[in-house]
């Protein structure tokens, strides 16, 4: 692939012929599927001209660009270019799309870029909460890139409110599902247990999500893993006074005593400090 190639893609972008535009979306989009070539595009004016054509684009011109962008975004420090080139808005439409192959590809997308620390709270900013609420209503692989998102957006201490406010009843809803894997409940519980870091929404996770009696029956289904996050949000739930009389009578106090005996470390740490 020569210089002249991209450069006369890019061209192609920055016209205002339909028909080229979305030939070199298409072309965009094939080379970013080869990740050995990733740097070169990085390099070259391709990303800038991808961000700038797709605020002007058709729709399909906008489908094309957003798939080229993740497949870009297959490489790590590619992922970090687009968030900073603006590349954000592209993804979010094709994670906000109604077919699911789309969406899958999208919030994968976004679930690589919220592994950085320091984007979590722009990536809330601009909207990504509202894609998640769809992913959680999409098919099982949706879902597990939603609350996996979700998950890692939830260690950002300022988008603790946001992600209970918004998302969070309905992820906890896919918990109760009897068909819902493993990995993807914990990823939810997780995201819980990381909220309740927030002491200010103890209450909340206690009274708009029927955290507790809900929370323990959830004990009851799955594996240690889950477990292990049960017993961290429990604890910190228990850290505020309010709190107590709740979790007495859900019957938490018991959780914790068995949890003492427990041959799991993490466990066992968690449940003697909610107990004290």
């Amino acid at each position: 692939m020569g210089e002249f190639s991209v450069s006369a893609l890019v061209s192609f972008l920055e016209s205002n012929d339909p028909l080229f535009q979305l030939f070199a979306a298409l072309a965009l989009g094939n080379i970013a599927n080869e990740e050995s070539l990733h740097e070169y595009v990085l390099q070259s004016s391709a990303l800038i001209a991808m961000v700038s054509a797709f605020k002007r684009a058709n729709v399909e011109t906008r489908r094309q660009l957003s798939h080229a962008l993740c497949n870009l975004a297959a490489t790590e420090s590619a992922r970090l270019s687009i968030f900073q080139s603006g590349g954000l808005l592209p993804i979010i439409y094709l994670a906000g799309s109604t077919n699911c192959e789309d969406m899958k590809v999208g919030l994968g997308v976004l679930r690589g870029l919220a592994a950085f620390a320091e984007s979590r709270r722009t990536l809330v900013e601009v909207g990504i909460l509202g894609v998640i609420s769809l992913g959680i209503k999409g098919d099982k692989h949706c879902q597990w890139e939603a609350v996996a998102c979700m998950s890692a957006l939830s260690m950002n201490d300022d988008n603790k409110h946001d992600i209970m406010t918004s998302v969070a009843k309905d992820a906890l809803e896919l918990t109760g599902k009897g068909d819902q894997d493993q990995s993807c409940c914990q990823l939810v519980i997780e995201t819980l247990a990381n909220l309740s870091e927030d002491g200010n929404l103890h209450m909340s996770i206690i009274h708009e999500l029927d955290g507790v009696n809900f929370l323990l029956e959830l004990a009851q289904k799955f594996g240690t893993e889950v477990l292990q996050e049960l017993t961290r949000c429990f604890a910190n739930l228990a850290s505020t006074k309010s709190c107590h009389g709740f979790l007495y009578k859900a019957g938490v106090l018991t959780f914790f005593t068995r949890l003492c005996s427990s041959q799991d470390i993490y466990c066992r740490r968690y449940a003697l400090i909610g107990l004290f």
